[in-house]
């Protein structure tokens, strides 16, 4: 993570955006001191495409001939099936090495595993990254989307010290153990939700598209399909002829009031990126200005990032075409209304 987790999102419409989702840190500053303990963190219980923990700490006082069961701390990633990585950082009194003139330390990475023999996957010396025996390090662990697990550890200037592939475990919850007493100066750890699950309306396109089928759609509620673009290329490009519904958000028209806002839902048509999504996710928002049939909008794209400075929406006046503009990139799409039995995905 090293502060800044090394989280890489696949790239509807390709220019300056925010993410759909955004990783999601929790600091634990309650934590300052452990003894021969684990501090374990349940992970959400959504999808998620990477899991990380960063620690910076401090073994108060190190021996010279330290040990993984009498000295150091460790960052944990438990899974499911109840196995465990662990990452050590072992500093000892005696950490200086006469050769290299260069601080150091053991680090050790186990796999340890329900009813089989703990298996040690790195076990090595690290050296010039390190602080004094008795000063604070950082160590962390990130497993990406690829299941990829990196370890980094150091004083000012962390490094990766081990790589592993193909990681089979499933993170469940991230931790720290200590062993000896250890002053805790950093805890935070780090999720980066799946999009396709953050987006998800929970709902199918024929539930949406059966909303209509007992009350008249009103403003830009319906299904639409794409009609036509006059897009810069330069700048942007459309990842579909995209299929969408447009649905009033229920909690912003009270007492029958108009509603203030609606949420756009994909149903079909992606090109870019097309295998991440699915009918049902968001695709995007409006938002009820004081103009009639004018909205602003905020789009989520190909690549899940929301696209929103200056966008807008317009009804026409018989309501059967709905313009999106990005005036910023000198773009317009068009969607046509189309009847609710006839626009649903084929499957």
């Amino acid at each position: 993570m090293k502060l800044v987790l090394k989280i890489l999102l696949p790239m509807l419409l390709v220019a300056v955006k925010a993410g759909a989702v955004e990783p999601v840190r929790e600091f634990h500053p309650e934590i300052t001191s452990l003894r021969d303990s684990v501090a374990l963190f349940t992970l959400p219980d959504s999808s998620f495409l990477s899991a990380a923990i960063e620690i910076r700490a401090s073994v108060t006082k190190p021996s010279e001939k330290a040990t993984i069961r009498s000295n150091g701390f460790a960052a944990v990633m438990n899974g499911t099936d109840g196995s465990a990585i662990e990452a050590w950082l072992i500093p000892t009194a005696d950490d200086y090495d006469p050769i290299s003139r260069k601080r150091q330390a053991a680090f050790m990475l186990i796999l340890r595993r329900p009813g089989v023999s703990d298996s040690v996957l790195v076990s090595k010396t690290i050296s010039g990254c390190v602080a004094p025996a008795d000063g604070f390090n950082t160590l962390g662990m990130e497993m990406d989307s690829g299941r990829n697990l990196t370890v980094y550890a150091g004083d000012r200037k962390p490094e990766d010290i081990a790589t592993l592939q193909n990681i089979t475990l499933r993170p469940v919850a991230t931790g720290v153990i200590s062993r000896g007493t250890t002053a805790v100066e950093l805890i935070v750890t780090e999720t980066v939700p799946d999009p396709a699950a953050a987006l998800s309306t929970g709902k199918t396109p024929q539930e949406i598209a059966g909303i209509f089928n007992w009350r008249q759609p009103e403003g830009p509620e319906g299904i639409w399909h794409f009609l036509d673009r006059d897009t810069d290329n330069r700048s942007i490009r459309l990842g579909g002829e995209y299929t969408i519904a447009i649905v009033a958000d229920e909690e912003s028209a009270p007492d029958n009031n108009p509603p203030k806002s609606y949420t756009i839902i994909y149903f079909d048509g992606a090109k870019v990126e097309n295998g991440s999504w699915k009918p049902g996710m968001k695709k995007g928002r409006l938002t009820a200005t004081s103009f009639q049939n004018h909205y602003n909008l905020s789009w989520i794209t190909a690549d899940m990032q929301y696209l929103d400075t200056e966008c807008n929406a317009r009804l026409s006046d018989d309501k059967s075409i709905i313009s999106f503009n990005f005036p910023i990139y000198g773009s317009t799409v068009r969607f046509s209304r189309q009847a609710a039995s006839g626009a649903l995905p084929t499957k």
